[in-house]
């Protein structure tokens, strides 16, 4: 069997997926509390019909409860994009007719593009584990909440954090068309920070963790609440276990 020939099984393997992956940087410098103005600006300037830059329903009103496929992101200080499978085509919609500077709260921001990544990615369970920090990850709400909340045990609280976390990864799979056959499997190795946010008058307890997954995820894709605008960042670490 030629390589060609390989390729196109492992393609047409049930339990892979293949998805697009895009992620620009500009040159302008963003923090993070400024990545809600940054969006808001994207989105006023392609307009608020393509729902995919800001996930909601234009009929409704309501929130669109899906993986956004288009992510805000501050990357290592400077404003940037994170686009996933028709966010990457979506987002043509914006790059062709992009301005050299966009306003965003007080000042302008300069939109020249810093560096620019296009990739394909496959998606997979593998029998092997990929080592993952996430920052600013927020995993509670509601119910949840009440539950981390009154749990006393620190043990107990972490095993609450990991079973969120392993619904917010078959979340994500889902999110991007794969409906997995093997089951994803995670483990939170590393409870790193845990801190209080504030996001439009709403406070929100938020986490820097370390975790393990069977699945490779491709760096700065965000997961949990408030992902399209720059929180529960992952990026991928080297472990050797001792």
């Amino acid at each position: 069997m030629n390589l060609n020939m390989q390729l196109s099984n492992i393609q047409n393997t049930p339990n892979m997926k293949k998805i697009r992956y895009l992620q620009v940087s500009f040159d302008g410098k963003l923090r993070g509390p400024e990545i809600p103005a940054f969006r808001g600006a994207i989105v006023e300037r392609v307009g608020r019909e393509y729902d995919l830059f800001h996930n909601h329903n234009n009929q409704s009103g309501g929130y669109l409860h899906r993986y956004p496929l288009i992510q805000y992101k501050s990357l290592f200080g400077h404003a940037g994009l994170v686009c996933l499978n028709e966010g990457v085509d979506a987002i043509q919609e914006f790059f062709s007719g992009k301005p050299d500077y966009m306003a965003i709260a007080d000042r302008e921001l300069e939109m020249g593009i810093r560096d620019l990544k296009t990739r394909q990615i496959t998606i997979r369970t593998w029998n092997k584990r990929f080592y993952y920090k996430i920052r600013s990850w927020i995993p509670l709400s509601g119910e949840s909440y009440r539950e981390y909340r009154n749990e006393i045990c620190l043990q107990k609280r972490m095993a609450i954090l990991s079973r969120i976390l392993n619904n917010h990864l078959v979340s994500l799979a889902y999110g991007l068309g794969w409906f997995q056959p093997d089951p994803i499997e995670s483990c939170m190795t590393n409870l790193d920070n845990e801190f209080s946010i504030r996001l439009k008058g709403i406070g929100y307890k938020a986490f820097d963790i370390t975790f393990c997954t069977n699945i490779y995820l491709p760096d700065f894709i965000g997961l949990g609440k408030w992902a399209s605008m720059g929180l529960g960042t992952i990026r991928q670490i080297n472990f050797e276990r001792p």
